[in-house]
């Protein structure tokens, strides 16, 4: 019997084996817990990991070239500082004057190191002016001979002290430069000087034709009205399928970069409904004009946001900004009722968005009950793990505000969140090749994962060791937002690649997860299949807190990948035996550890 794609790694291995693979191998439960605790014995493992996690060493050079270019002055010190005195300086790189003086203004009231105004001279944005070499091969009708371009990064320099709040901002937002820029940077560049943010305006790069950057947005807006009635407007008017889909650096980016867009969007506050991705409500925490998070989505929480709006509606004669939902919720796959919040939506003038991330653009359709449709590239989309990217698409079937939008965006303090260059040429280009076989890898992951769980149901139950699966077959407000079959691709939209596992114990789930043998790492959608300890590695320092929204410290998610569906079958065979000895044979094993 062959070997699975997704076999088991090595501790700390690339996950895939690439330069730019977003994932890294946590094959046990203890090293998984290593992770969270920082524990050299793991750290120093790692040759990667999830690109807003752990800082790709391409990136560390950048930053490192960047402190070595720079002046005294740029750095915010004395001009006969001495050399040494640079030791107490980092720095993060970004694709644009916005993303990094966001930074900026993240840390500065954070930090009570100092004075706002000390800190506004410590914490300072320099651009980066890199010149790096493309080509040498002839080009026709040019001389032969190099193709140079400048690129101009964004590097935020700042005090040692500052540096956990730096990366938080760039964790929770994935706003950083991608570990394809780093590179390029480290492989063309020859020179190199920082530059006074005040004289200069964001480089831009035109996108002309049918860019990779367009071919993703002509293939997203094509995968989402697939079998639905649109309002005129050709699939091939390159120009206006860049006012309608937006492309980012991380799915992160996107998320944030939309949230900044409507801090002033008419309206008192946002609404997270349903448990999101945990970054998804970090950021609205940090950066939401105002936000109510209803952590359930279920229907009593519904009938509050429903009085909620009433009085906000009566009293105050206002509403509120947006619904952000997910369709389905990551990792208990949850969807909440979309139609309902559409009514409400209709009835009290806000928008609605909808992360189709996990429940897919191939396998669901939102466009009849969301304004705006936000996705992570990195996830189904690319399908690789070796490439990341985000998008906003704004939905041209909701008439109501669709206009409104586009306006909106187009801005001038928003058109610096809407420039689709700000995802990498490459990593455009990685992420377009990539999709192409996209509704024939679902095809696969949907299959796989469904005869999985149907292997799996009949091993769970209140005195066994898995005690439920959580898969959306069973969820009418999931099987309500299913795209309808079409004609001529073949694809028959399934329930997606992920399910959750959660067990009766962490003993239990440790003992599944460690016989295990697949690949064991972050992410999903990938085309190996990964398994995570979600809770471990998400909310190490929140259990408590996350238990309450129904995700147990016991659960392991699973996304399917393509491999063969037997040996699938006989790894998570293997697996469920080594939890249901470990269930039948230790009287300690049930107990919560």
């Amino acid at each position: 019997m062959p070997e699975p794609i997704g076999f088991s790694k090595p501790l700390g291995g690339q996950i895939p084996e690439t330069r730019h693979a977003i994932s890294v191998s946590l094959p046990t439960w203890d090293d998984v817990v290593a992770f969270a605790d920082k524990d050299p014995r793991v750290m120093c493992t790692l040759k990667g990991g999830y690109p807003r996690f752990v800082l790709h060493r391409d990136l560390l050079a950048v930053s490192k070239l960047c402190l070595e270019s720079s002046t005294n002055r740029d750095l915010g010190l004395p001009v006969d500082a001495p050399v040494g005195a640079r030791s107490g300086i980092n720095c993060l790189v970004f694709p644009s004057i916005a993303y990094a003086t966001d930074c900026q203004e993240y840390i500065i009231p954070r930090s009570v190191a100092a004075t706002a105004n000390q800190q506004q001279q410590q914490v300072i944005v320099r651009r980066i002016d890199f010149a790096i070499e493309w080509a040498t091969n002839k080009i026709p009708g040019a001389d032969e001979g190099p193709m140079w371009e400048t690129i101009d990064l964004y590097a935020v320099f700042y005090p040692m002290e500052h540096h956990d709040l730096a990366r938080r901002f760039w964790r929770i937002t994935g706003t950083g430069i991608s570990s394809r820029l780093a590179e390029d940077v480290l492989k063309g560049m020859t020179k190199f000087g920082a530059t006074r943010v005040e004289t200069f305006d964001r480089y831009n790069r035109e996108l002309s034709g049918w860019s990779p950057h367009r071919i993703i947005q002509r293939r997203i807006l094509s995968l989402q009205q697939k079998g639905v009635s649109m309002p005129p407007q050709p699939l091939g008017d390159s120009s206006r399928i860049g006012q309608i889909v937006y492309l980012y650096p991380t799915g992160m980016a996107a998320i944030y970069s939309l949230t900044k867009m409507l801090r002033s969007w008419r309206g008192t506050n946002a609404v997270v409904f349903g448990f999101p991705y945990d970054s998804t409500l970090r950021v609205h925490e940090a950066f939401a004009k105002d936000h109510l998070f209803y952590g359930h989505g279920n229907t009593d929480e519904l009938d509050q946001l429903d009085a909620h709006l009433e009085n906000v509606k009566s009293v105050h004669n206002r509403t509120i900004q947006y619904v952000w939902c997910e369709c389905t919720s990551n990792p208990l796959v949850r969807t909440p009722d979309l139609d309902r919040i559409r009514d409400l939506a209709d009835k009290y003038g806000f928008l609605v968005i909808v992360d189709d991330t996990i429940g897919t653009m191939a396998n669901t359709n939102v466009l009849n009950v969301a304004d705006i449709i936000v996705t992570s590239l990195s996830k189904s989309f690319n399908g690789r793990a070796d490439a990341m990217g985000g998008s906003i698409v704004l939905n041209r079937l909701q008439q109501r505000h669709h206009g409104q939008l586009r306006r909106h965006f187009s801005e001038p303090q928003n058109t610096r969140y809407t420039d689709s260059s700000l995802l990498y040429h490459r990593d455009a280009q990685q992420i377009e090749h990539n999709s192409r076989n996209y509704l024939s890898r679902m095809s696969r992951m949907n299959r796989n994962a469904a005869r999985l769980v149907d292997m799996l149901t009949p091993l769970a139950g209140p005195d066994r060791a898995l005690k439920c699966i959580y898969y959306p077959r069973d969820d009418p407000h999931y099987r309500g937002r299913m795209r309808q079959q079409t004609l001529g691709d073949g694809f028959v939209p399934g329930y997606g690649g992920l399910f959750t596992l959660v067990f009766a114990s962490v003993g239990l789930a440790r003992a599944f997860f460690d016989a295990l043998d697949v690949c064991k790492g972050s992410s999903l959608g990938a085309e190996m299949t990964l398994a995570q300890p979600y809770v471990q590695t998400v909310f190490p320092r929140k259990k408590e807190w996350a238990a309450q929204y129904g995700l147990d410290e016991a659960i392991v998610r699973c996304s399917m990948g393509v491999e063969d569906v037997d040996v699938l079958k006989r790894v998570f065979g293997l697996a469920m035996e080594a939890a249901e000895k470990a269930f039948t044979g230790s009287p300690c094993a049930n107990a919560r550890h």
